[in-house]
């Protein structure tokens, strides 16, 4: 039971299979130095800080995008949506290139966790 708990923490943690292979490993063999366990999360821990990088530098652009297409065309037809005109560009930065626009301006609600989780159900009370 302990040797599931330990691969299911690993694998919490985001640990590539073959380092849970690996780290499983240097469970069975307890004489191995700590610094083997130690270099194969760091190595994790870079892999994961490369992630959150391209995660940030992707929600800015999204972030773009959807600011661009709530200034210039949100509730028009979908043809002039400068949502799909900037996906259309290829290796553009939206935040650079936003769309011509299409419609007023029209202010962009962000759903609540409670509708986002319950789809739009609001629990009577």
């Amino acid at each position: 039971m302990r040797r599931l708990v330990f691969i299911r923490r690993c694998r919490d943690f985001g640990f590539s299979i073959d380092q849970v292979r690996e780290l499983v490993g240097l469970v069975d063999e307890p004489d191995r130095p700590c610094v083997e366990v130690r270099d194969i999360a760091a190595s994790h821990l870079q892999q994961v800080r490369r992630k959150l990088d391209e995660l940030k530098a992707l929600e800015t652009s999204l972030s773009a995008i959807v600011c661009g297409c709530n200034v210039a065309c949100a509730g028009g037809a979908a043809v002039d949506c400068t949502i799909l005109e900037d996906l259309a560009v290829p290796g553009e930065d939206p935040a650079r290139a936003p769309g011509t626009g299409c419609c007023p301006p029209r202010a962009v609600e962000t759903p609540s966790f409670n509708e986002t989780q319950g789809h739009g159900v609001r629990p009577s009370g």
